[in-house]
């Protein structure tokens, strides 16, 4: 029990510490903005098994998640060219052109930025560099825990996945309104590792771009997204399963069993897009959160943080959908999500579903 309570607090602890970072990373007052769009964001969950779990960032469990900040960068020349002064190419456009306003392209790096200020001093230029972010990429993935029965951590394969995405949009080699091709790049990557990591996982992936006020998702399986704005759901994601409690996947299965394995391409992914509004609230979970929290429970909290700009109070947010979702997950009494599809299958069940538990809640500040 002790051991229990000890593992909960730093988990919560941790969570607590990421959404706090989120937070300041995006406010920086250092940062000269275009204008004030940003999102705050919290993040918390639990392994199903406190006893055993290692304490990782970024997963959870056989869950793993991932938020990145992509910067973008608005360069202006201002005044006094040197004569005769040339012009550079930064990834294809053409920068410091006498007299012309331009911009650079999204995610330029800051040795990029110097070396135009650099070549700026030397002709004798004004340049007004603007930082602001622009885009939030966010992901969550549940790695399929049967493959434990052979020896295989079902960690891994999420996890490896989420920390794909996470480097791809760091080093800006995907395209922001294409979520499912940022999820396909990070599996193809996988299957190309030297080192085979073998498994299974669903996944949900967000990419918000706060200044054109869209979201782009892409989906595969049960794991998945739900916006609320003005006190109801307004877009949600829809499970992808073969049958009751077999979602689609990625897979890699070990060598001479790829015929009895479910394996699903990451094309095949549920897709969306749609406008977001100042105020909304968007979640991005893993089934042991929509298997267990029945959707007006989750409602109720969600509306809690509609427009929210504090970061501690959107963290107490996460942490109790979390703690509602273990909590419930252990009750062999309650009728959950699960146990009603589980009897709308022929099987007669009660209870919740014992499972990793991922919140990544996130508040529209436009």
């Amino acid at each position: 029990m002790m051991q229990s309570i000890v593992w909960t607090g730093r988990l919560l602890s941790r969570a607590l510490w990421n959404g706090l970072s989120n937070y300041s990373n995006c406010v920086d007052p250092n940062l000269n903005r275009r204008n004030e769009s940003r999102i705050v964001s919290a993040v918390c969950g639990f392994p199903k098994e406190l006893a055993n779990a290692k304490l990782k960032r970024g997963q959870f469990g056989d869950d793993a998640w991932f938020t990145a900040r992509y910067k973008s960068a608005e360069v202006i020349e201002k005044k006094n060219p040197a004569p005769g002064s040339k012009s550079i190419t930064v990834k294809g456009k053409t920068h410091i052109s006498p007299n012309i306003q331009f911009s650079a392209m999204p995610g330029i790096k800051p040795k990029t930025l110097n070396l135009l200020a650099r070549y700026a001093i030397d002709c004798e230029l004004l340049l007004s560099i603007v930082w602001y972010f622009e885009l939030v990429p966010a992901g969550v993935a549940d790695g399929v825990g049967g493959w434990r029965n052979y020896g295989i951590d079902p960690g891994e394969f999420s996890n490896f996945l989420m920390r794909t995405c996470e480097r791809l949009v760091l080093c800006g080699r995907f395209v922001p309104t294409e979520p499912a091709g940022l999820l396909a790049r990070s599996y193809y990557e996988l299957l190309e590792s030297k080192q085979p990591i073998l498994g299974s996982s669903t996944a949900c992936v967000m990419v918000l771009n706060a200044e054109t006020r869209t979201a782009y998702a892409a989906n595969i399986g049960d794991s998945g997204f739900v916006l609320v704005r003005k006190g109801e759901v307004v877009h949600r994601s829809e499970e992808q399963q073969h049958y009751f409690n077999t979602p689609f996947q990625l897979s890699l299965p070990p060598p001479g069993h790829s015929g009895l394995v479910l394996s699903d391409r990451p094309e095949s992914a549920d897709t969306s897009n749609f406008t977001v509004e100042d105020g909304d609230v968007i979640l991005l979970a893993t089934d042991g959160v929509f298997d267990n929290v029945p959707d007006h429970l989750l409602l109720s909290e969600l509306c809690k943080v509609e427009g929210e700009r504090d970061p501690v109070k959107l963290q107490g947010v996460a942490n109790a959908i979390a703690l509602m979702a273990r909590s419930l997950a252990f009750d062999s009494t309650f009728m959950s999500p699960f146990a009603k599809n589980a009897r709308d299958n022929g099987i007669d069940t009660l209870g919740g579903k014992p499972d990793d538990i991922t919140v990544l809640l996130a508040t529209v500040v436009l």
